[in-house]
């Protein structure tokens, strides 16, 4: 089966570009619904609850204030995990987030996580034209599936050229020329021009002192 993107291929790089300005476009519309002139308060600051049962916000200006309510519901959302040994400055390496900032379509990509955004993005790459290597700890793709869903994943990617590496991961990555020199803990070195981070995601809860207000 032909999907539309690859019977119309020059519509996805345009999306993949114009993906930033229209995350931007959705925040506008949701501070738009927060506004004075609806039934939500929009307050903005660092907010962090205290041991007294309040949240303690911290404005820009220096400002402090304390919020009580009967119950008090925490969504900081998460952020795309990022080993420590990896430097995220040097271009071409990028996280799920940043990928789309990337300024063009990749090339040649390793994409590092076989879980369900890993394997998201290994279906979209092949189909801009990118050579697609997807490295995995695991010895299947999406092991929160059956294995017959997995093995069905994997033979579609071998049909359409992505190479997968079970039981490997990152070494080491170095700027190499107007690419990347990337380490396998295999021993094995692939020269990529990106290298995408999909292995999972951690909560934005580091500065909220939860242990203080328990």
């Amino acid at each position: 089966m032909v999907s539309e993107w690859q019977r119309r291929p020059r519509l996805l790089p345009i999306l993949f570009a114009s993906a930033p300005e229209t995350s931007a476009l959705y925040c506008k519309k949701l501070r738009r619904i927060t506004s004075p002139k609806a039934t939500s308060d929009y307050i903005q600051g660092s907010a962090r609850p205290d041991s007294d049962g309040t949240v303690l916000v911290s404005g820009e200006n220096g400002s402090h204030r304390k919020l009580r309510a009967k119950a008090i519901l925490i969504a900081t959302g998460s952020r795309p995990f990022r080993p420590e040994n990896i430097s995220f400055d040097i271009p071409g390496v990028c996280d799920t987030d940043t990928i789309l900032h990337r300024g063009r379509v990749p090339k040649d990509i390793i994409i590092v996580g076989g879980g369900a955004v890993g394997v998201e993005f290994a279906t979209i790459c092949p189909v801009l034209g990118a050579k697609v290597t997807v490295l995995d700890r695991a010895s299947r793709l999406m092991t929160m599936m059956d294995a017959e869903v997995s093995a069905i994943m994997e033979e579609l990617f071998t049909r359409w050229g992505v190479q997968i590496l079970f039981g490997s991961s990152i070494e080491s990555v170095a700027q190499k020329g107007n690419g990347l020199e990337v380490r396998l803990t295999t021993g094995e070195t692939l020269l990529p021009d990106t290298l995408l981070f999909a292995a999972g995601r951690v909560a934005n809860t580091q500065d909220l002192g939860l242990e203080a207000a328990v």
